[in-house]
């Protein structure tokens, strides 16, 4: 009752004789690698554009801070604007900039995904919660919060953000980036080496008297033997500099296409195919042969009917010259597929952070003793008939992999104590080395290609010198022969180092590979 006999509240007579204590604020700040990763985007032609149910102000203070936008006015446009738009100008508005969205519906948020995808775009979606269920399915990418985000949420995407971090995204883009690169890096340096396996065949198929210079074994050695573990090496390669500041790869463009494997044909594949022609002219001359009327006819004979066991020794020979520029050429292959773009003599070739987390891994070496764990995860009474035989299979494998693991722990245990007296001392010196000079360490920073050399250089020598030459049919060559095997190495060099120059200076050059 003596409520209701009070007088109306008023701003008159209620904001009075109040006492000032302080003033609170609320604010959702933003994660400190946010801005940077949109300033990655924006580098690699990725455009964000920003859909929240928050009030327009809000949203567009935080585009601000973050950089969406870049430096021009932000665009924001509500629930209701987007209502009162037709699809045609939906289209319009999304064609083009980083527009803001603010106090959307969920079914506003899926009309927006929709568009951009009738325009063509690839479009991927962050969420977190039940109302961004539509659009991460109707997305290309959906992406899901791992912590904070629902269960219906995960449920639609296709990915999981386990930490919540914009930032992940875009390490993933750079990752994605360069596995695909690597690929076509791995896929073209195997090509690079079919030229001169085929055109041998093709000579000899199409020139009556033409030798075959190039045999099947020969082609079993490159294929199995040469260039498989620096192939290999080119698949562990990390992102190459400069990756996130392409732009993206056209959407229909697949990873192995006709035009380049015609490239690889055609460029470092026949550059390749020149050299061990080169190479095997020069070994005919300097055998004698090349002489005549008809001299380029004039070169060591195959043997009647292919029969191999009657191959004469300078035939043998001559198929060693053959062989030996693969190895040659190949050597500055792999090294020059590293990059695309940065030459191999530049501090450019390695990102800065790949370069130190390697030389820092090199500083931090120390032998550690090993153990041997044998793990089986089968239970026999809950298997199924089918998963039966893999579980024995599995089962057998870790029993007779222990012997031979336990060997190898106690090997590497014996070894500890003299590779730290010894081991970790040169390591250091040369982290300390290489960091000094970090041209050199470009040469030897990916040891699976630096095996991979060793690898092949190795094997010239088993084929051309034990008793596996009766077997891939080869016999040693003059040591001027292999010294001239390396004007393909240079050549190869050369070019590649060319090419890198002038796509620096803004040429593509992408008919040269």
């Amino acid at each position: 009752d003596a409520l209701q006999s009070t007088n109306p509240f008023t701003v008159e007579n209620t904001e009075t004789q109040l006492v000032y204590l302080g003033l609170t604020a609320i604010s959702d700040p933003v994660r400190p690698g946010v801005p940077d990763a949109i300033k990655a985007c924006h580098t690699a032609g990725i455009r964000i554009m920003m859909i929240t149910g928050d009030y327009p102000l809000t949203a567009k203070s935080i585009a601000r801070q973050i950089g969406i936008g870049g430096d021009g006015e932000i665009a924001v446009r509500s629930g209701t604007d987007l209502t009162a738009m037709s699809d045609a100008e939906l289209k319009d508005l999304l064609r083009h900039g980083e527009t803001v969205f603010a106090r959307v519906s969920p079914e506003q948020k899926l009309r927006i995904v929709t568009q951009l995808k009738e325009l063509g775009e690839i479009v991927a979606v962050t969420g977190d919660g039940v109302n961004d269920g539509p659009a991460l399915k109707k997305a290309d990418i959906g992406i899901a919060m791992g912590q904070r985000g629902t269960d219906v949420a995960k449920e639609a995407a296709q990915i999981i953000l386990t930490d919540d971090n914009f930032g992940s995204i875009v390490a993933a883009i750079e990752e994605g980036r360069g596995i695909f690169d690597n690929i076509r890096k791995f896929a073209a340096y195997v090509l690079n080496s079919n030229p001169q396996e085929l055109y041998p065949f093709i000579l000899w198929m199409l020139i009556p008297g033409f030798p075959l210079v190039m045999t099947v074994m020969g082609v079993l050695a490159v294929d199995v033997g040469t260039d498989l573990i620096p192939a290999m090496g080119l698949g562990i390669e990390p992102p190459e500099k400069g990756i996130m500041e392409r732009p993206p790869r056209k959407k229909g463009e697949r990873l192995l296409s006709l035009g380049f494997i015609v490239r690889s044909y055609l460029v470092q594949g026949s550059l390749l195919a020149f050299s061990c022609f080169a190479t095997y002219y020069y070994f005919a001359w300097a055998m004698g042969y090349l002489t005549g009327p008809n001299w380029y006819m004039n070169l060591p004979a195959s043997p009647a009917k292919l029969d191999m066991t009657q191959a004469s020794a300078v035939y043998l020979q001559s198929l060693a010259a053959f062989f030996f520029p693969t190895v040659a050429v190949q050597i500055a292959n792999v090294m020059s597929k590293r990059s695309s773009r940065s030459s191999l003599f530049s501090r450019d070739f390695l990102q800065e952070n790949t370069r130190a987390a390697k030389i820092a891994a090199m500083r931090s070496y120390r032998p550690q003793l090993r153990t041997v764990n044998v793990k089986i995860d089968y239970e026999v009474t809950s298997l199924r008939r089918s998963e039966a035989p893999r579980a024995l299979v599995a089962q057998l494998w870790h029993l007779l992999a222990f012997l031979p693991r336990t060997f190898f722990m106690h090997a590497a245990n014996l070894t500890v104590h003299l590779r730290r007296i010894l081991g970790v001392p040169f390591v250091h010196v040369m982290a300390g080395f290489f960091e000094r000079h970090p041209i050199v360490f470009n040469f030897v920073s990916n040891p699976l290609i630096n095996i991979g050399i060793v690898f092949e250089l190795v094997l010239c020598y088993v084929f051309f010198y034990t008793d596996l030459s009766k077997v891939y049919f080869f016999a040693p060559v003059p040591w001027h022969v292999y010294v001239f095997a390396f004007h393909g190495l240079v050549l190869m060099l050369v070019f590649e180092e060319t090419k890198k120059y002038f796509r620096r200076r803004g040429h593509a050059l992408e008919f040269l590979g």
